[in-house]
């Protein structure tokens, strides 16, 4: 019997392009892709994208590149399940361990086998201008790739085996596209806030050997490419920065909306469940209500070995009020975090990366609620309470030491007590009297001459 292990919705866009992506399971356990139409428009997009991905293979017949392999079933498309990993988590992982060496050479690596391939020269076209804008123009004056698949970005790349596989090919035009525009693509969409840190003195403009002056143009001609994608639609990631209680300072004073956008990035939860041999990651947009309180419910199963929540992507503290897992009943669950405490309740996070951990899952376990309070904290004050929470720690491990010690000498002492009592009460101790009195008396004398 088939099985879903994972099912993704794209029906928040344009009709003409909202589908289905679903990984299936077969009998013998053998995974594969499955994208389907969610609208009549979306089954014409399954069958271009089908189309498409021929074309690109051809281009990359002689790369490093090779495309999903899939073919149609109706109106559905089934792809090979790619195992390996995305350069996008081979990245993460160079600056994870400091490997600033291996990071540079994967990108400058990536920019050299693309633009390898953009052998078209650019010529615009009534489509071209469509879909990414009047403004959209070359002015860096570099090759162009035809067709093209805008969403070469680093997650879509898996390197399985030597080759770098080209999942999703979903957005390929068949005119020339500036080489240019795809690598920016590719590294506006990995400079997130939660890598800043990580990056920090590595310019990826420069890497790639982009014209920073063009970024403006490229920028445009991203937003203009979304709105082609949602036409009159908003997806579902923008709807939380128009809906929803306004946001005010403590002060009281209303926050202005470019500052709400950057408070809406510190306000991104990640859950990730690992299961035996994949994990699924969702990410969503949550404020916390007027008192800075966020209450999630996470569907789980069985299957789940381990659930991680990341409650932002900044510094922050974090006070859980509940956590518990819903089964029949429900029952408090443990849980592990990468901050520092004193109680396990209260973690003061210093760093961009907060997480908490979830394993101690009872048979029926269905859900998982997590309600907590989080504040929002800079570097400068994370560090000064982490420092008071460490020392802290180092005392109070301290004490318990000197009272366990206390403690052990306690007991020695009662033992030796008790060890003296038997000795008193023994009959060697009591025939011998006489003489220890004797001994005594005796000590007493005077022995001068």
């Amino acid at each position: 019997m088939k099985k879903v292990i994972f099912t993704k919705y794209s029906n928040d866009r344009n009709a003409d392009y909202n589908i289905k992506t679903s990984i299936m399971e077969d009998e013998k356990g053998s995974r594969y892709v499955y994208k389907t139409g969610a609208s009549d428009g979306g089954k014409k997009h399954i069958r271009n994208i089908y189309e498409k991905s021929h074309r690109l293979q051809d281009m990359f017949s002689d790369s490093i590149f090779e495309i999903n392999k899939g073919e149609m079933e109706d109106d559905s498309l089934l792809l090979e399940y790619v195992e390996g990993e995305t350069l996008e988590d081979m990245l993460d992982g160079y600056l994870a361990s400091g490997n600033y060496d291996a990071f540079t050479a994967l990108i400058k690596k990536y920019a050299y086998e693309m633009r390898k391939n953009a052998v078209s020269k650019f010529v615009p076209c009534e489509e071209y201008y469509r879909i990414f804008g009047k403004a959209a123009v070359d002015t860096a004056n570099c090759g162009a790739m035809s067709p093209c698949d805008i969403d070469m970005i680093f997650p879509n790349i898996i390197d399985a085996n030597g080759k770098w596989t080209v999942i999703d090919c979903e957005w390929v035009f068949n005119f020339p596209v500036p080489v240019d525009f795809v690598l920016f693509r590719a590294i506006y969409y990995y400079d997130f806030p939660n890598r800043a840190k990580m990056l920090a003195g590595i310019n990826l403009y420069e890497l790639l050997e982009i014209d920073e002056k063009l970024y403006d143009v490229y920028k445009a001609m991203d937003d203009e490419f979304q709105k082609y994608v949602f036409h009159e639609n908003i997806p579902l990631w923008e709807l939380y920065g128009k809906f929803g209680k306004k946001v005010y300072f403590s002060e009281g004073m209303q926050m202005e909306v470019e500052k709400r956008k950057t408070e809406l990035e510190k306000h991104k939860i990640e859950f990730v469940k690992f299961y035996t041999d994949h994990y699924v990651s969702e990410c969503v947009d949550m404020l916390p209500d007027a008192e800075g309180r966020i209450a999630v419910y996470i569907d789980v199963d069985e299957n789940v070995k381990t659930l991680a929540i990341d409650p932002a992507s900044c510094g922050c503290i974090v006070h859980v009020d509940k956590a518990l897992g819903i089964a029949d009943d429900e029952y408090e669950i443990l849980y592990g975090n990468n901050g520092e405490s004193t109680d396990n309740k209260t973690i003061c996070f210093n760093h961009d990366d907060p997480r908490f951990l979830f394993d101690d899952f009872h048979s029926g376990i269905k859900q998982i609620y997590f309600e907590f309070h989080i504040n929002y904290i800079n570097e400068e004050n994370g560090a000064h309470i982490c420092k008071m929470i460490v020392d802290f720690n180092d005392i109070r491990h301290s004490n318990l030491m000197k009272d366990s010690l206390i403690a052990e000498q306690s007991e020695n002492m009662k033992v030796l007590r008790q060890e003296l009592d038997t000795i008193k009460n023994s009959r060697s101790y009591k025939i011998t009297k006489p003489l220890r009195s004797i001994t005594k008396k005796g000590d007493n004398h005077d022995f001068r001459q």
